[in-house]
């Protein structure tokens, strides 16, 4: 565990200095004079976005190794010299049961952290994605051995750029546990603010979200998988919304940067995240109504800046702008992953996530068809979820009719729409169950603020008597989360190092003109065996004699 907090240190004070630093230069970019300052926490997840966007260009022309983990410490030293951010940072003054709170969160997170990777794409495809990054640069064609390496999410990028395999000791896959923690932190600062009175709508969604992300995704938090940091950019996202407006208003503000910068980059951490976009792309065609060509200019260009590393490693590995999206077809290279086989990618993958069981069973069904069965099979807790969550707008109507400002209303419905949208987003896309989570919990959430604000202003001007006993109920159910994850027999195995990926199960087998590992398991090549697939490939071949000059199919005389 004490290699965890050393890393753990380091990624949120390089976090925090490229977040720090990239909102300093974007506030000079929209010539923003206001005097907003943003918690540690939000800077730090805003610098994951800009450092996964520097390192997923880095990847394009270099493997993401040691000359890679000095170009990020430069960069973060520069940062700190040229802006010196210790000048506006401060500790914040906390009550005691809240301390309590956060210092049982952390231990949590550092428990879980250090455990062994069980998510089974973790073994499937993400840590052999991860070690392509971390031994060479983007890679002609790699789709071709393994369509599932071009599913490119950059979070795996920024997992690979900040896992020290070249220390030869592990590859570290702590990302998630870093991010998660400053996500924990952020929505723990609102228990602060309710016992303070200061009864928010903001600081009521951060509550009720603070219990979560380690309930939900505990398992997540060892490994380097790309469900979970989504989840929490939906939620983040959410709530800089709120906040913005109880602050703010309306006007372009350091708020609004934020939100932007995070809805886009979302999207480039995973494709469910799309309904984001239409945030960002609502907020670029305000500037445009108001005619502020500049403004909107630099939107588009942070933007494009944003997602172009993204776009141009889709391109290296699969041929496609977007993989497996055949319809956007604009490029004939010779890795390119083959037409007529992309659409059994994607139908296969679509069919997957609405009946993982019995896939074959109920593909090519129309939606009248599938839809019904979907639902039917859901157990009773994720039926009670779906149905809640769709009949959300119920609780939006309230809030309207509740007397609000109405900033705080237009505030309000943006972040429902979003949510809602996301939820058909995602039941006609990716509808297995835990990929909703985020949707599906945000407009719940989001749709009982009215009746949670009334009964708060109802308790005679002391809602401390509720929100005290909140908090203790909040610090006992992390430990009882604490208590039921915790892996005490194998503690003292993890006291110095997190445990590793899980070893191997390979053994050798031919691609083409060269050799690989092929799994003995369920297709699950783990880290170790390098590099691995899941079966033998026969049609296909390298372009070349290195590894790095990638892969194509065999092309038949």
């Amino acid at each position: 565990m004490l290699a965890t907090l050393l890393i753990w240190a380091y990624s949120l004070t390089i976090f925090y200095l490229y977040g720090y630093g990239g909102l300093i230069l974007l506030k000079k970019l929209f010539q923003l004079q206001d005097g907003i300052a943003l918690s540690f926490s939000v800077i730090a997840i805003i610098g994951s976005a800009v450092l996964t966007t520097l390192v997923s260009f880095l990847s394009l022309v270099m493997p993401l190794s040691g000359d890679a983990a000095i170009l990020i410490l430069l960069g973060g030293v520069i940062i700190a010299i040229s802006t010196r951010p210790w000048k506006n940072f401060h500790f914040s003054t906390y009550h005691p049961l809240v301390l309590i709170l956060l210092f049982i969160v952390t231990i949590t997170v550092l428990e879980n952290s250090t455990h062994r990777p069980t998510n089974y794409d973790t073994a499937l495809y993400h840590a052999q994605a991860i070690h392509w990054i971390e031994s060479f640069r983007a890679v002609p064609g790699l789709a071709n051995i393994h369509n599932r390496l071009a599913y490119n999410s950059s979070w795996l990028v920024l997992v690979a750029s900040l896992s020290f395999a070249f220390l030869g000791l592990h590859s570290f896959h702590l990302t998630n546990s870093v991010i998660t923690l400053a996500t924990m932190f952020y929505f723990g600062e609102s228990f602060q603010g309710l016992i303070r009175k200061q009864i928010t709508v903001s600081n009521i969604v951060k509550a009720i979200l603070f219990f979560l992300p380690i309930y939900l995704y505990a398992s997540d938090l060892s490994s380097p998988g790309t469900d979970l940091p989504p989840a929490l950019l939906i939620w983040v996202i959410t709530v800089l919304i709120l906040e913005k407006v109880e602050r703010q208003g309306l006007g372009f503000d350091l708020y609004s940067i934020a939100i932007f910068v995070l809805s886009v980059f979302a999207v480039t951490v995973k494709l469910s995240t799309l309904p984001l976009c239409g945030l960002a792309l609502l907020m670029l065609v305000q500037q445009i109504w108001n005619k502020d060509w500049q403004l909107s200019t630099i939107l588009t260009g942070t933007a494009v800046i944003i997602l172009l590393p993204w776009l141009l490693r889709n391109i290296v590995l699969s041929g496609y702008l977007i993989f497996p999206i055949s319809q956007i077809d604009v490029f004939s290279f010779d890795w390119k992953y083959p037409l007529n086989a992309i659409t059994g990618v994607r139908e296969a993958l679509l069919w997957f996530n609405r009946f993982p069981t019995n896939t074959n069973k109920y593909a090519g069904l129309s939606t009248t068809q599938w839809l019904p069965i979907w639902i039917h099979l859901l157990d009773r807790g994720q039926k009670i979820l779906f149905l809640i969550a769709l009949a959300s707008p119920i609780g939006f109507v309230a809030y309207i009719f509740s007397g609000a400002n109405g900033k705080l209303i237009n505030s309000f419905i943006t972040a429902s729409l979003i949510n809602y949208t996301g939820i058909f987003f995602w039941l006609f896309t990716a509808p297995t169950f835990r990929f909703g989570y985020a949707y599906l919990l945000a407009c719940i959430i989001l749709a009982s603020v009215p009746a949670i604000l009334k009964l708060a202003n109802s308790i005679n001007g002391n809602p401390t008597v509720v929100f005290l006993p909140l908090t203790i109920f909040a610090i006992l159910f992390q430990f009882y989360i604490l208590t039921s994850t915790a892996g005490l027999s194998t503690l003292s195995q993890r006291v110095w190092l997190p445990a590793d990926y899980y070893p191997s199960n390979v053994q050798v087998c031919p691609i083409g003109n060269t050799t690989f590992y092929c799994a003995q398991k369920l297709g699950l090549c783990n880290y170790e065996a390098f590099p691995c697939i899941p079966k033998p490939q026969a049609n296909i071949e390298m372009r070349d004699s290195r590894l790095q000059d990638g892969f194509r199919m065999i092309r038949t005389p």
